[in-house]
C-alpha cells in the first residue's frame, strides 16, 4: 500500500473516533491533512493546537470548526502559529474567532 493510501485509511479511522463537539489538536503533514479531509461531516469541532493549518481554516470556513462546545476559550480557535497558503493568512488576519499567542505551560490547572 502506498504512503498516501495508508494516510487516507488512517484519516478515515480517526474520523470515526472523533465525535461531534470534540476539541482537536493537529500537526502538519500528509497524515494530519488526511485526517482533516475526513472531518467534513463533523459538527461543532473545537481546536486547541500549536499549529493552525490550511485544513483547519477550510473546516472553519465550512462551519465544521466553530468551537461552540469547548469549555475553555469557547468560540475561539486557539493556536500558537500558522503555516499555510496566502489565503489562510488572509482569513486569519484580524479574525475575531482566532486566539493566537505565545505557547505557555500553565503552572496550575
Amino acid at each position: 500500500m502506498a504512503p498516501n493510501e495508508v494516510a487516507a485509511q488512517i484519516g478515515k479511522y480517526v474520523a470515526r473516533i472523533v465525535q461531534d463537539g470534540d476539541t482537536i489538536q493537529i500537526g502538519y503533514g500528509s497524515l494530519p491533512n488526511a485526517i482533516l479531509s475526513n472531518f467534513n461531516d463533523k459538527k461543532n469541532l473545537g481546536v486547541h493546537s500549536e499549529l493552525l493549518t490550511d485544513g483547519i481554516v477550510e473546516l472553519m470556513k465550512k462551519g465544521v470548526i466553530n468551537n461552540s462546545q469547548k469549555t475553555l476559550n469557547r468560540g475561539k480557535t486557539v493556536a500558537t502559529f500558522c503555516m499555510g497558503h496566502p489565503s489562510t493568512y488572509e482569513y486569519i488576519h484580524d479574525n475575531r474567532v482566532l486566539n493566537s499567542g505565545p505557547s505557555t505551560i500553565p503552572t496550575t490547572l
